[in-house]
């Protein structure tokens, strides 16, 4: 009996000290919010992936969170409320899946009388749960996040793309490193100018005022001739109607929504640009929530991009042009030429001024560049020049 009694005690402490270390690993996910979803928070996934894989085990839990958008109004808000797909969206699928322990309310940069700027610290913070990080809004103090935002460096939505998938894991690092959590991505459709005048080359850049909404569109903007104005998008409607600005880029479709067609009668474009952000949650306040509740959002959130991202691809970047035609838009489609122009001011003017604000040629951001974009489009930053392959990706 004494024999038995020592195996089971044994076999006892052998099982707590599992648990123990289990525990431990559990523990160390909560906190860091590494979570153990296995999705990619890009989407890139695929729509057919299964996302349902956490089982939920909480409960009597209650989070109330804020959500806040860049504006209610354009497609990635939109979407997750489920509004364009007919189907619940993110808000509504992590209520079910958590048994409505876990709650989203979307909100706004307008509604909160915030400018995108600021979200990084506010999130950092605390005083927000959870904001829309766009690189453009705060790449002057996190640069680092322009590195899939580089303007008119990319020839096609694919590579770009491909780029956002590879440098998804250094992102994820400057969110931590910064207070937050990233949940999962938007995206729109690529950019275009709503102008007054016809934009067909390099040429008819020349003096135009143009709004931007980025340092390094800035950038762009300058290279070809133009002069960027830093225009709120709630004012661009009536500095367009009044002449102050000849032009406004923005995404095709966010531009619409606006109703810019009314103040601008020419679509010039496409300047390759998906706009994309992240979702960054309070670190702080993602620590507090358990970890199966963490593992639902994290899913919802990577099955919200890879429907985002599918609907971009499938749908949005066809038929962004065709709304604005039918609203009364003439089309200033860009050549290969023009597009070319275009590439060379990002790599004379874009390209450069983000290795600066990056601590220059020997930094790590710039050899993340070349060991993780080079490869895609076929340029090299180097210290005695810029060189591009003859047959970029």
């Amino acid at each position: 009996m004494t024999r038995i009694f020592l195996y089971a005690l044994i076999a006892a402490l052998i099982a707590a000290a599992v648990a123990c270390e289990s525990g431990s690993e559990d523990a160390g996910d909560s906190s860091s919010g590494a979570g153990v979803a296995g999705v990619s928070p890009t989407g890139s996934d695929g729509v057919d992936f299964n996302y349902d894989q956490t089982e939920l085990v909480s409960v009597g839990e209650s989070f109330e969170i804020p959500l806040v958008c860049i504006h209610r109004i354009l497609r990635p808000c939109v979407l997750l409320s489920g509004e364009i797909t007919g189907e619940p969206g993110f808000v509504a699928r992590v209520a079910e899946r958590t048994d409505g322990q876990v709650r989203f309310q979307i909100t706004s940069f307008p509604e909160l009388d915030i400018v995108g700027a600021n979200t990084m610290r506010l999130t950092a913070d605390g005083t927000l749960s959870v904001a829309e990080i766009y690189s453009g809004h705060v790449g002057d103090e996190f640069p680092e996040m322009d590195i899939s935002n580089l303007w008119g460096l990319y020839p096609t939505a694919d590579a770009q793309f491909d780029i956002i998938d590879a440098i998804q894991p250094e992102m994820r690092q400057v969110t931590t490193d910064n207070g937050g959590m990233q949940l999962f991505y938007t995206y729109t459709s690529d950019n275009f100018l709503f102008s007054r005048t016809a934009i067909r080359d390099v040429d008819d850049f020349k003096g135009l005022k143009v709004r931007s909404h980025s340092p390094l569109l800035d950038d762009l903007l300058t290279g070809l001739g133009a002069e960027p104005h830093s225009t709120a998008f709630t004012d661009t409607y009536d500095a367009l109607k009044e002449g102050t600005l000849d032009a406004a880029v923005s995404c095709g479709s966010c531009g619409y929504d606006v109703q810019w067609y009314e103040v601008a009668g020419y679509l010039a474009g496409p300047i390759v640009s998906i706009t994309h952000g992240w979702f960054t949650m309070n670190q702080a306040q993602w620590d507090e929530i358990p970890v199966d509740l963490q593992n639902i959002i994290l899913e919802e959130g990577a099955r919200h991009s890879a429907i985002n991202r599918k609907m971009l691809r499938e749908q949005w970047l066809q038929e962004v042009i065709q709304i604005n035609q039918t609203a009364g838009m003439e089309l200033n489609r860009f050549d290969e030429t023009l597009l070319r122009d275009i590439q060379d001011a990002s790599i004379g003017h874009v390209v450069p001024s983000w290795v600066a604000h990056v601590g220059g040629y020997d930094s790590p951001m710039v050899a993340l560049f070349n060991e993780k974009v080079t490869p895609i489009l076929g340029i090299e930053i180097r210290a005695d020049g810029i060189t591009r392959s003859d047959d970029p990706k």
